[in-house]
């Protein structure tokens, strides 16, 4: 396990969720409290143009996961693909957007990797190289904070609009490495056939 942070971009069609950015903010915070590097995965099918704008941001090295299966988000092709990720990079810290995407594959990562998991965080930091989460109880009345042990992979899902973006730096570059997906029949189950937008109307 190195003392990397690695922060997880979620895309809709190659446009990348302001929620991702944010995260960048706490994981330079929380690579430089521990003499480490802010890297990221990006998932999904066309993807690799997104490396430059991922740099922009801090990543000092993007790990892309490219592939057909990767078109649509389902939970196992995508947990398997950051898995994959995870494997190649031994990061210390996986971060993840508090949103739905975010919070089924977290866990399902987590889940993976036997690691300690986080939900819904509104301030992350690290102390003796456990990761303190804290994060809203009782429908926001308290805040608890939560110590994620060092002794394995920490997850945690950060909640949107916590932190705010840095500003991205134009010219930044970053190693890129493509990582392959490996599926097994199990992870291809189920079938998305199309994504239909709907409205209230109001």
């Amino acid at each position: 396990m190195s003392t990397n942070i690695l922060v997880f971009i979620e895309q809709r069609g190659g446009n990348i969720l302001p929620a991702s950015f944010q995260l960048f903010t706490v994981a330079a915070e929380l690579a430089k409290g521990v003499g480490g590097q802010v890297q990221a995965v990006v998932v999904g099918q066309n993807v690799a143009g997104l490396t430059q704008q991922v740099a922009s941001y801090g990543a000092k090295k993007v790990l892309v996961v490219d592939d057909a299966e990767l078109a649509m988000y389902r939970v196992m092709p995508y947990a398997a693909a950051v898995t994959a990720a995870i494997d190649a990079a031994q990061p210390k810290v996986v971060l993840f957007p508090t949103t739905f995407l975010g919070r089924d594959l977290a866990s399902r990562v987590a889940a993976r990797k036997r690691a300690a998991l986080a939900i819904d965080c509104t301030e992350v930091s690290l102390d003796g190289g456990d990761l303190i989460a804290t994060k809203p109880v009782y429908a926001g009345k308290f805040s608890a904070k939560f110590r994620l042990s060092s002794s394995r992979l920490q997850v945690a899902t950060v909640r949107s609009n916590a932190y705010a973006a840095p500003a991205p730096q134009a010219g930044a570059s970053a190693d890129v490495q493509q990582i392959p997906l490996t599926l097994r029949d199990v992870d291809k189950r189920a079938k998305i056939k199309e994504i239909a937008s709907t409205s209230s109307g109001v």
